[in-house]
């Protein structure tokens, strides 16, 4: 059976046009992944970052196991505290995107996860059979 994850990997761009929110996700998980990186190098614990942000340690392992849970105010304290900054920089398409995406109904993305699983599962046969 295919991985969910590499599957989504896989139709990200696909997803980012159903979803424009989607593309927001994986700039924050980016963010979050050169964040961890930079944290490791500086040598610091996630308690220590933690400390530094005023905030219990669950908080950091959060932030950096489900990134796109977090908010942006707070990944930008997670910058903070580590002595960095950054800006974010949205290509005008996912603007054009986003504002398009504020006047249509909420996508249930949980139900959307669910289809393209069910979608990987019948695919997968197809896949290994060429």
């Amino acid at each position: 059976m295919a991985d969910e994850k590499d599957f989504l990997e896989v139709l990200g761009d696909d997803l980012e046009a159903v979803d424009p929110t989607y593309a927001l996700d994986r700039q924050k998980e980016r963010a979050v992944s050169e964040l961890i990186e930079l944290r490791a190098t500086l040598g610091l614990s996630q308690r220590q970052v933690a400390e530094r942000m005023g905030l219990p340690p669950q908080r950091v392992t959060e932030i950096e196991t489900r990134p796109w849970r977090a908010t942006w105010e707070r990944i930008h304290a997670y910058a903070r505290a580590l002595g960095a900054d950054f800006t974010l920089t949205l290509p005008s398409s996912i603007e054009e995107k986003l504002a398009a995406a504020a006047t249509q109904p909420d996508i249930d993305v949980r139900a959307l996860g669910k289809k393209l699983k069910e979608l990987a599962e019948i695919l997968a046969p197809l896949a290994n059979a060429g």
